[in-house]
């Protein structure tokens, strides 16, 4: 009996002493630490933003124009684009500026022909485009193609048939290659795009005047000579070409150019009235220098239009026209010979002579 009993506590003790290295690890005062990897990891994906060249693929079939203006006119805007007899199925909204001052037109024209969109874009912006505060373009919507890769900074992505949706300006065409900045490339870790690009915009390279490439304002740009009827109503300045044998180096505040096979220096003087001329020609003529030619510049009101073989040229971003006077001729009713440049049948500049 004594035997069993001793065995019963000796069992009893192997026990409490091979539990003794679990029981520590939870009334220890310092757990057990748990060692992590703290490598730090590359990011899955990153956005970047830079410029890149592609090719229009495709061209919504609508026009936007967006303007900023301090008058609130809608029906001054509204007559403008009838007044172009391309379509009524048009909107138009105005709304206060939502980033600054001013108020807001939104103008969107559906298009009959993609390749309405050079001459409607011209003649929207010519038109509107001294109403607005803002030299703003007219835009069209496209897709293009992304290049196979490019490079933005440091990086060569591999774009593998992307796409990006782009505004561009009005003059842009299907096939042809243009610049345009994003801001949302997204990228894997292996610099290959993972999606579409969307909404990139038209970076303006290559554009000449009137948001058109000079070969388009080649093409479309005319010219024609007529008389017409204006009334000089007041005067811009007195002027003057004086000259002197040889080359003269004059001061800055002298418009002045020498002609090597003459070997003749010539100067254009500009004054605001007759008196203030006189001064400037006499000290030239001081250093030698004689009048060539005197005359004033007037200036008349622009017609609305002028008429040119039975068709009639609106005159719409000109108020002013500058008419060359004698020194001592009056002002008043003028019979003045002008050339007139145009285009798509609207004038952008007269020339008086």
């Amino acid at each position: 009996m004594l035997m069993k009993s001793s065995a019963k506590y000796l069992i009893m003790l192997l026990v409490l002493v091979l539990s003794i290295g679990p029981l520590t690890y939870f009334f220890s005062s310092k757990p057990k630490q748990i060692t992590l990897n703290n490598t730090s990891q590359t990011p899955l994906f990153l956005t970047l933003s830079g410029n890149v060249t592609v090719k229009v693929e495709k061209v919504y079939p609508y026009l936007s124009y967006v303007g900023v203006s301090m008058l609130n006119d809608e029906s001054f805007v509204r007559d403008w684009i009838d007044s172009l007899n391309y379509s009524e199925n048009y909107s138009l909204k105005v709304m206060l500026n939502p980033y600054g001052n001013g108020y807001r037109y939104e103008i969107m024209i559906p298009l009959k022909n993609e390749s309405d969109a050079l001459w409607l874009g011209f003649k929207l912006y010519h038109r509107l485009n001294t109403f607005f505060a803002t030299d703003y373009y007219p835009l069209i919507k496209a897709t293009a193609t992304l290049p196979e890769s490019f490079s933005i900074g440091n990086k060569t992505i591999h774009a593998f048939n992307k796409s990006a949706i782009v505004l561009l300006v009005y003059s842009r065409k299907q096939g042809e290659q243009v610049e345009i900045a994003c801001d949302n490339f997204l990228i894997n870790q292996n610099n290959t795009l993972v999606r579409d690009v969307g909404l990139c915009v038209d970076n303006f390279k290559g554009l000449f005047s009137y948001g058109l490439p000079l070969l388009d304002y080649l093409n479309n740009y005319d010219s024609f000579n007529e008389t017409i009827e204006l009334n000089v109503s007041e005067i811009e300045s007195y002027n003057a070409v004086m000259q002197a044998d040889g080359e003269f180096n004059l001061s800055q505040e002298y418009d002045f150019s020498y002609d090597e096979q003459e070997n003749t220096t010539y100067v254009n003087l500009k004054a605001s009235s007759l008196d203030e001329l006189r001064i400037q020609e006499e000290n030239l003529s001081e250093l030698g220098f004689s009048v060539k030619e005197e005359f004033k510049v007037g200036l008349a009101r622009a017609p609305n239009f002028v008429l040119h073989s039975g068709k009639k040229y609106p005159l719409v971003s000109i108020l002013k026209i500058k008419v060359k006077l004698g020194v001592d001729e009056s002002l008043g009713v003028k019979q003045v010979k002008a050339k007139f440049g145009t285009l798509f049948d609207e004038v952008i500049s007269v020339d008086t002579y």
